[in-house]
This record gives C-alpha cells, structure tokens and sequence, in this order.
C-alpha cells in the first residue's frame, strides 16, 4: 500500500464487507501463500523457546475478573462519544430508537447495526418491573474509571452526535452538495497524498479516533463467518506481580511517567521510556549489519548481567561501557516486550490484531490496522512508531542482516502477541495461530509508514460532520484556534492593498490580466503579522507557498478552522484542492511543538 494507493482507492473500494473464511474468530483463510514465506521451523521454535523461559520465571500471575453484561457494551459507546447513551442508562432509562436515529444520522446501514447492537446489550441489563432479580446497567457504572479514548470536552465535535456520511454511497439520511463535493474530491486522488494522525490536533485526533472505533467495528461484525458481536475485550485481567519490577514487567505508561520525572530534559521523546531508547539507539549503531539480529540468540550470563544493570540504573544505561554484543542487547529488548505488565498493543485490541489477518481482500488488512493504530494509547502508539520505523532500518540491511520482514515477523510475534494462562496455551497448541500472528507483524512492519495515513473515507467523513454542524450556526473559529492566535502580535490598523478583510480567501475563476491566478489568500505569519498578497495557482502547492514565505524551519503551514480544528499541512498539498474541500478554512504559520511529537 502506498500514500497514492490511500487517495486513489480510499473511498470506492475500503468501505466494503470484509470476509474471512472458517469459524470466528479465529477460522483461517487459505494460509497456503503464507505458510510458503514464513519459516514454520522458526516460528515454532521461537514460540517454543518463549514457552520455556515464562515457565522458569513468572514475573505475574493473570486471574480472569468476571465482567459485568454491559460493560463492554456501555464502554465502546462512551468511546465513539455517545455520551448521552450511557448517561441515559445510568438514570435508568431505556435507550430509544428515536435517539439512536438522532444521533446517527447519515452513518453507514453497517455503523448504525453495531450501535444497535450495544444499545440492544444495555436496554437489556435495565431492571423490568417483572425481572426485579436481573442484573441493573446502573451497577456497571459504579466506581468505573474514565477511558483514554472518551471526548474530555462538550467542546469537542464527538459529543455533540453523528452526520457520517458513508463515502462512495448515499447515506441513510442527510444527503448533500457538501458530502458530494468532499467524496468527489477525495475519491480520486486529487485532495493530497495522505493525511497523518500525527498532523491533526487533539480534538481532531479524538474525533478521529471515535470514527474508527465505529468504522473498526462494522468491518469486522461485516465479516461472513461472524455469527456474534465483534468484542474488543472478553475479560478483565487482574495482575498480581509475584515481586517487585522497575523494568521488566512494568507498565508502559508508569515507565514513562517516572522517567518524566527522573529524566527530565533527557527523553527523545516524553511517550518513550527511556530503556526502549537506549534499546533502539544501541542496536542502530551497532546491530543494523549483525547476522540474525533478533534471531540468534545472545549469551545468557552477559544477559543476566545486563538485565541487572538495566534495574539498577532505571533504564539509564549506556550499553557501550557494558560487556554485551548486539545479540544480547537484542534478545533482551524481545524480553522487555514481551514482560510487559500490559503488551505493546494493548490487551484491548490485542486479539483484534491478530483478526485482521483474516480479512479478504488483502488491502482491508492494511486498513484495519490503520485504524486500529491510531486507537491505541498516547505511549503505546509512539513506542510502537519507534519500534516500526527502527525495525524498518534493519529490513532494509536485509542482504547483510539476513532478516527481512517475514524473519523479523516470525521472531518477534511470540514477544509482541504474548498471553499469559489459558489463552497462551491455546496459542502454543494453535500453528495456524502462530501464523495469523506472524502475518499480522509482517503487514505492520512492510506499511510501517502507510499505518499512520488517515485513511481518505475517514476524513472525509469528519470533514463532512463538521460542517453540517456549523452549518446552520453563525461562522465562528474554534476555542482551540482562538487560543492558538491569541498571543499573536496585532494586526496592523491600516487596510494594505489587496489584503482581504473578513476573509481569508477571495476565489477567481478569471483574472483580469489574462493571468493563471485562480485564488489570493491571506496568510498569519509566525510572528503575528498577516500576508495578505499570495497567489494560487493551479499547481500551486503548501511547499511553494512555505518557499515563497520563508517559513523557517521547526515552523509549518497549518490548515485551522472550517470543517476541521487545526491540521499541520504536508508539502506536496495543493491549495487549490484545500480550498474546495475546506472553503472556510484560514491559513496560519504555526510552530512544530504545538503539535504532538510524532516518533
């Protein structure tokens, strides 16, 4: 898959049913092409050998936690921002079908199906007059922590309920020149190459973020050989650590937090801890070229040694001064993986990962991983980017390393889809398991670049939703946009020839002077100022524009307000396009830091 593949085939070819063959959820499709590529001696060898080594030192013990009919339900709603729904039930009133057609308006028949079956699950749970004894939805909510992925703020587009238009379709209600104009251009590629999570703000993101929930659910309910409701998770795992970690066998998210505060200053980035730092940075310098890196194992007293030394020092260790190779440094950040409290890609979706290997065509494969990605947490997301693109850099001293994606799959899919219990035996005992696991790594590590593209039908949707909710409102920008151009030096009071005042955009289909001039937009610079006087052409693209201004490095065109919040803007972008899918849209030179980091 490649950025033109996202704008050429996003809309009229990815919204479709996704059919898997066998049972659910795990029934194989023909594997045979699979089976042909990955090295079944390997993988079963490396499963085997991860087997051993948890035997001899479990760092945790899992016991199953009963969960409550509805909870799951109640928490998938919440994350698609249905609000109202689990407040409703709280009180203790029925969900109705007048408020599921309220608040999805314009989705898909297939996103609509799987609310309906979560409000069907929670309507249930209520108490009847004649079922005193039955289990109340009210009691799920008791004590329930707020999830990462629920909207934080009434301000925020998610909250405020659906208009999501199905791409390439007409939708079930709400039809309109808008959906038309932004499917149009965005199905045939003429938008941008692709749109990265890590561009958007926040509230996009979230807004993003609740619309794959949506869209993730349908594809995968949408599969022929599904007799049941897609589940993200089936239990509640309750860890008791046997004794105490400060490396392996921690949390992602502890690790980072108490780096923050021990290593101030020092983190590449504020979501990676500071151990799969060292890791990484260790073995780009001194394992890209080594033979089986990650496949031939290390020495196990320097490994022990090693490991001890990462504990004492809290992460902060400097492998150079150590007496190690980069086996050893390598089979040891297999380990760190694969010992986390919670995996790398989280338990929640865990299983779902490995699903996606199951999907017909090819292509819906790359596309649920794209979705699934951008729902993962803050820090499990940039480790996982971390991890992908620096695996990318051994692939590509495959000739030398001997270790191309498919290798570098079979040897990292038991650390990375490591269960622990019953479930790990099942894997154990389940090859064709082994290689759905596999060829889910592999689909991963070869469109490691491609995963973090918004896929075109996404944001065509999200464009279309926000501006059907400001559409009967008067013009106004966003809270967040306020506050980006808040500190911004005054304008100056005098009207400058050609600048545009009350807009941002004056369009021209003819120029007087005979000229290819089809817009002139007005720019906020950096320092506050506005640059009234620049002309678009047809090929005019973000790059020129950024030329033609001297926008200084660690700066970029930014792309706030209209029908999205604020969207760092890729070079090869053409204003012209930007202009018809955003029309309400103004253009600000802002700083990189205002966005999240991105590796």
């Amino acid at each position: 898959m490649s950025a033109g593949d996202d704008g050429a085939h996003g809309l009229q070819t990815v919204i479709r049913s996704a059919t898997v063959s066998g049972s659910a959820p795990y029934g194989m499709r023909d594997k045979r092409k699979e089976l042909q590529t990955i090295d079944m001696d390997m993988l079963l060898q490396e499963f085997k050998a991860v087997a051993a080594q948890a035997e001899e030192e479990p760092s945790v013990v899992e016991e199953d936690e009963p969960v409550l009919v509805g909870e799951a339900e109640a928490k998938w709603l919440e994350g698609v921002g249905l609000h109202t729904f689990t407040e409703k039930v709280k009180k203790g009133k029925i969900i109705t079908d007048a408020d599921i057609e309220a608040e999805t308006q314009g989705l898909t028949a297939t996103q609509v199906q799987a609310i309906k079956q979560r409000v069907d699950t929670l309507n249930g749970t209520l108490k009847s007059k004649k079922g005193k004894d039955k289990m109340d939805a009210r009691d799920i909510f008791c004590d329930a922590p707020a999830t990462a992925s629920a909207p934080a703020t009434p301000q925020q587009p998610q909250q405020q309920g659906s208009s999501l238009p199905t791409p390439g379709q007409t939708p079930t209600a709400g039809a309109d020149d808008t959906h038309k104009r932004l499917s149009r251009i965005m199905s045939d590629g003429q938008f941008e190459p692709f749109t990265r999570f890590y561009d958007l703000s926040d509230v996009d993101q979230k807004q993003v973020q609740c619309l794959n929930l949506i869209q993730l659910t349908s594809v995968m309910e949408a599969s022929s050989a599904r007799t049941t409701p897609f589940k993200l998770s089936k239990t509640k795992k309750k860890k008791k650590k046997t004794k105490e970690v400060t490396i392996f066998g921690a949390r992602l998210s502890e690790l980072v937090e108490r780096d923050r505060k021990l290593f101030k200053g020092q983190l590449a980035n504020h979501n990676v801890p500071m151990i799969l730092s060292r890791f990484i940075d260790y073995l780009t310098k001194h394992g890209l070229s080594e033979e089986g890196i990650f496949r031939k194992a290390g020495s196990a007293v320097r490994i022990k040694a090693l490991r001890a030394a990462i504990e004492k020092t809290k992460g902060d260790i400097d492998f150079a001064v150590h007496d190690c190779r980069p086996h050893d440094v390598a089979t040891l950040l297999k380990q760190f993986l694969r010992e986390l409290c919670e995996p790398l890609l989280t338990e929640e979706y865990l299983e779902t990962f490995v699903e996606t290997s199951l999907l017909e065509p090819p292509d819906m494969q790359v596309y649920t991983l794209q979705l699934l990605v951008m729902l993962l947490p803050d820090v499990n997301r940039a480790c996982l980017k971390m991890l992908l693109e620096f695996l990318g850099n051994v692939e590509a001293q495959a000739e030398t390393n001997k270790m191309p994606y498919t290798n570098l799959a079979v040897v990292f899919a038991p650390s990375m889809f490591y269960f622990r219990g019953h479930k790990g035996q099942e894997v154990l005992n389940e090859v064709k398991l082994q290689v759905s696991m596999a060829s889910t790594l592999r689909n991963l590590f070869e469109n490691y670049r491609e995963i973090w593209n918004i896929p075109p039908d996404i944001m065509a949707q999200i464009r279309f939703v926000n501006e059907r909710r400001s559409s009967s409102k008067k013009p106004s920008k966003p809270k967040e946009v306020k506050r980006i151009l808040t500190d911004r030096k005054p304008k100056p009071k005098g009207k400058e020839p050609g600048l545009l005042h009350g807009a941002d955009v004056a369009a021209r289909t003819d120029s007087p002077d005979g000229s290819a001039v089809r817009a002139v937009v007005s720019v906020t610079l950096q320092n506050g100022s506005v640059r009234g006087d620049v002309k678009v052409m047809d090929d005019t693209t973000v790059g020129s524009v950024a030329t033609l201004l001297n926008v200084p490095a660690g700066f970029c065109l930014a792309e706030v307000g209209g029908n999205i919040c604020c969207r760092r803007l890729a070079a090869p972008v053409k204003i012209m396009s930007l202009l018809e899918v955003n029309p309400s849209l103004t253009f600000v030179v802002m700083s990189d830091s205002e966005f999240k980091i991105a590796h």
